[in-house]
């Protein structure tokens, strides 16, 4: 398996995750103008996956967004911070 089907395969792990947000996480995101389903489609595109320890991962795509994330118990996630690079949002 090469490593693009290698993260796309980590990545949908992802897809059935309950996710749990941090209250600066959910600031973020309303800064953002994200939502729930925004996130998980932007986690499932990503480009790279980062293990800072067992649990704690960083998610990022190609200079566009950046989430940390926390693997809990179960299927559950919890989302520490999400940034996003403002050039994303331009139409």
């Amino acid at each position: 398996m090469d490593n693009n089907s290698d993260l796309k395969a980590q990545l949908e792990c992802f897809k059935n995750c309950t996710f749990h947000y941090t209250e600066s996480a959910r600031k973020e995101m309303d800064k953002a103008h994200l939502d729930e389903k925004m996130l998980r489609t932007k986690i499932l595109e990503a480009q790279r996956i980062e293990v800072e320890s067992p649990t704690n991962l960083v998610i990022s795509g190609e200079k566009t967004f950046k989430v940390k994330i926390e693997l809990l118990q179960g299927n559950d996630v919890l989302v520490h911070s999400i940034s996003f690079n403002k050039v994303m949002f331009v139409f």
